[in-house]
C-alpha cells in the first residue's frame, strides 16, 4: 500500500482557537475542513514541503516555530503520516479569503474534520493542557 508524509500548518490565536481551510468539494474529503496541509515531494525536507505548502495555499510566508504532532492514518487505498508543525506567518493567516475559518478552543462539532485532523485537533489540545 503506498505511504505519503503530509505536512500540515498549525496557526493557533491567543485564545487557542485554531485556523482551517475548507477542501474543495470535488475530490477526497470534499467540503470537510482542515489544516493547510499537502503532500511532500521526495526531494523535499518536512520544513521545506510546509512552507511550499503554505506559499500555494495562502500566499503567505510560514515561519516554523516546532513540530507539534504527528498522526498516522490509513485511507482504503494508501497511507499517510501527518506532520504537524506550529507557525506564524508575518503577514497573519487571512480569514479575508472565503473558504476559511478558526475553529474555537472549544468549538468541538464546529467543524466537520477529517479523522486525521480530529486527532490533531486532540494532540494540540492536550498539549496546551500541560
Amino acid at each position: 500500500m503506498p505511504h505519503h508524509d503530509v505536512v500540515a500548518a498549525v496557526f493557533r490565536r491567543k485564545d487557542g482557537s485554531l485556523f482551517l481551510m475548507r477542501r474543495p468539494s470535488n475530490g477526497l474529503l470534499g467540503g470537510l475542513w482542515a489544516f493547510p496541509s499537502g503532500r511532500r515531494d521526495p526531494e523535499e525536507t518536512l520544513e521545506d514541503a510546509l512552507r511550499r505548502t503554505v506559499r500555494e495555499k495562502l500566499r503567505v510566508r510560514a515561519v516554523i516555530q516546532r513540530e507539534v504532532g504527528v498522526v498516522r492514518h490509513a485511507f482504503s487505498h494508501y497511507r499517510i503520516t501527518l506532520h504537524a508543525f506550529l507557525c506564524e506567518t508575518p503577514e497573519g493567516a487571512s480569514t479575508a479569503r472565503e473558504g476559511t475559518g478558526w475553529l474555537p478552543r472549544h468549538g468541538d462539532g464546529t467543524f466537520a474534520l477529517p479523522r486525521a485532523d480530529r486527532k490533531l485537533v486532540e494532540i494540540i489540545h492536550r498539549e496546551e493542557e500541560r
